[in-house]
């Protein structure tokens, strides 16, 4: 893509199906406000690898699914806000945040996050200036922060069905 938007990119209420590949693709994208995914549905792969986020990566509700793989992607992402996965978010598929840089705080709370062949939220080698909060949330699948660089708190609280949490929390 490596497109320019001026403004927000909003997404918010949309549909975007595409079961065989990628529903949404924006890689090298750059937004200079807001990426606002609030409420949306998508089947298929949503992927903004190498995007800058001038501010929030706000998925509150939204839907995302890809049985087959990677249900959402924002690796090496330079987001300057904070990223919200909650208010009954799901997703169907990996969600991965691999060396993004979060300059805010990466938020899920009350979300569900299933990938039965593996992982469900990966944010390896991400570096993210405020804290992570892992409240109420449902997986099935691992969730990781290997050698991630977490300048906050680090909060896993009441993760429910299956699920392990691991980090190696770098201040």
């Amino acid at each position: 893509m490596g497109e320019r938007t001026r403004g927000d990119l909003d997404c918010r209420g949309g549909v975007f199906l595409n079961t065989n590949a990628f529903a949404i693709y924006g890689d090298g994208a750059k937004i200079d406000g807001y990426l606002i995914l609030f409420d949306a549905k998508a089947e298929g792969e949503v992927r903004f690898l190498g995007a800058t986020i001038g501010h929030d990566l706000d998925c509150r509700g939204g839907q995302f699914a890809n049985k087959n793989g990677v249900a959402l992607a924002a690796d090496g992402a330079q987001i300057g806000g904070n990223v919200f996965f909650y208010q009954d978010f799901k997703s169907d598929g990996e969600v991965r945040l691999l060396g993004a840089v979060i300059g805010g705080q990466l938020i899920c709370i009350d979300g569900n996050f299933t990938n039965t062949k593996g992982v469900s939220l990966a944010a390896d080698q991400a570096k993210i200036h405020g804290g992570v909060f892992l409240r109420g949330v449902r997986t099935e699948g691992e969730v990781r922060l290997s050698g991630a660089t977490i300048h906050g708190r680090l909060e896993c609280d009441a993760l429910k069905k299956s699920s392990a949490c691991s980090s190696r929390e770098e201040k």
